[in-house]
């Protein structure tokens, strides 16, 4: 089946060059899309498997310009982007001390141009820095462009333009894993384009093109995670930084070689501390609280090295609170049968039939009786022959908790929502119970307040949690519980007679 693309970028020139690539190494196993403020069609995106943010867009991501215009959950790679061979082969032509500029969209692209030719080992030309915004153009009559001629300064009369940069070959592999494209990366496609790629030494490429692409096989799993990851050798030198890390430090230089305490000048120990769980290091960077693990890295009891672990505090939590749901899943749950209710007297032999039966019903069900009767152990018993006896059963007591507690604990809170909130928020009993049953016992002390929110639980399916403004879809049975005349109650108006209805379906 085929996949698709959506190529998000500031302009559509840059967007259809990346189509033609992707076009040329995936061939006809993708349908591609092209989107670009330019032409203002972010308003028209398709829902695509996975969108690559061009190079040209990083500020589209930083600003958020694009998200509210992404379907939720969309897996998203941004472009990193290479020079040609054929463009390192016009630099290299011409002579030791030549000087010209280097021209590109904006500050951090022109430097990261600027540190790409160095690497790749262009030194017989001496660059400077050129972007529209300069007030000032340096005094050189040569000037070279990646793909913009039009950026050049027109006092320039000597202009080459170099060609767009290409899709490296990590991008291009990221985007293969992501939608299990994996047998592209073995085509003749793909090797033709990755020998069009400027890469160091890139006469040496052909020998190690095996090595090579494990090596960017593991980048790609790596910028494909959700978290950071530093690798660093056995000098605590970085080796290895994917994208995620990167965007969680701010990073703007390359910071490969470099001592891992560059980055984290609190690490002032040698050896370096192992921070996992509750030793983990909280940094703050602008307004971003970020959580930092380190951990060796071991073969066969032999330190290789260390490598170090980042995640948003507000991620780690929603992961926290995803694992709280399956543990408290575990805890909640039913222990009594039918089998446990032991009486024989017709009255309760004729119960347990009635409850049985009902009890492959979805529908709510109240029961009424004195208390210690054993309305909870039925409630139990209910759930264990339903169908939803795998699910969690979740049961509280309305009347030990006031109305403003008893809110929080059945739909959660926010973070920061009121005085005393817990830091990441709280997920509520109707979450918990998802899927399950929500056994609410003396239901007739429930506030009117919280009876109407309740009522509107019943009749949404949704809840919202305090502070929050986006609805949450729950599926949860209701059984509930009295020991008093809630007729009597409705009459004394104390209690929601439409409520009372949507509570006391089975009866």
């Amino acid at each position: 089946m085929k996949k698709s693309i959506g190529i998000i970028s500031k302009a559509s020139s840059i967007a259809n060059f990346y189509k033609d690539i992707l076009s040329q190494v995936f061939t006809d196993n993708i349908d591609i899309y092209t989107y670009s403020i330019e032409e203002k069609t972010l308003r028209m995106i398709h829902n695509c498997d996975l969108y690559l943010l061009s190079a040209t867009s990083d500020d589209i991501k930083k600003n958020k310009w694009a998200e509210p215009f992404l379907p939720p959950e969309s897996k998203t790679v941004r472009a990193d982007i290479v020079f040609s061979k054929k463009a390192v082969d016009i630099l290299r032509k011409y002579p030791i001390g030549t000087k010209a500029l280097i021209v590109n969209q904006n500050k951090h692209m022109t430097m990261e141009s600027l540190s790409q030719l160095t690497h790749l080992g262009i030194s017989n030309i001496e660059f400077f820095l050129y972007y529209p915004k300069m007030k000032k153009v340096p005094p050189v009559d040569l000037a070279f462009a990646t793909g913009e001629k039009e950026l050049i300064p027109t006092k320039i009369t000597n202009c080459v333009d170099l060609g767009c940069r290409k899709l490296s070959i990590n991008t291009i592999y990221e985007i293969a894993l992501k939608l299990n494209l994996n047998f592209v990366l073995k085509g003749r496609e793909f090797e033709n384009y990755v020998n069009s790629l400027a890469v160091k030494d890139y006469s040496l490429q052909k020998i190690s093109y095996n090595n090579l692409t494990t090596e960017l096989k593991l980048e790609a799993i790596l910028n494909s995670l959700d978290s950071g990851v530093i690798v660093m050798d056995e000098k605590n030198d970085i080796s290895m930084i994917n994208e995620t890390a990167k965007n969680l430090l701010q990073l703007n230089s390359n910071i490969i070689g470099k001592s891992i305490k560059e980055v984290f000048p609190w690490l002032t120990t040698d050896p370096l501390p192992v921070l996992i769980d509750e030793n983990s290091k909280l940094i703050k960077i602008e307004n971003n609280e970020i959580s930092v693990s380190i951990m060796p890295l071991l073969l066969k009891n032999q330190i290789l090295g260390n490598f170090v672990l980042l995640e948003k505090f507000d991620i780690s939590e929603k992961k926290q609170n995803a694992l709280r749901i399956q543990k408290i899943k575990k805890k909640s749950y039913a222990r009594f049968t039918f089998d446990d209710i032991i009486g024989t007297s017709p009255a309760i032999q004729s119960i347990k039939e009635i409850a049985i039966r009902m009890a492959a019903n979805n529908g709510s069900i109240i029961l009424e009786g004195d208390s210690g009767v054993g309305k909870e152990m039925f409630a139990q018993a209910i759930h264990n022959a339903s169908p939803r006896k795998n699910a969690a059963f979740v049961a509280i007591n309305c009347a030990a908790l006031p109305e403003t507690l008893l809110e929080s604990e059945l739909f959660g809170y926010t973070e920061g929502s009121f005085t005393g909130a817990k830091k990441g928020g709280k997920i509520g009993l109707f979450e918990f119970a998802n899927g399950g049953t929500l056994f609410l016992d003396e239901i007739e002390s429930m506030s009117p307040m919280m009876q109407v929110k309740l009522l509107r639980v019943l009749q949404e399916k949704e809840i919202v949690k305090i502070g929050a403004t986006e609805p949450i879809s729950i599926d949860v049975r209701i059984i509930s519980s009295t020991n008093e005349n809630i007729v009597e109650k409705i009459m004394q108006s104390k209690f929601r007679k439409d409520l009372y209805y949507r509570l006391n379906v089975i009866p």
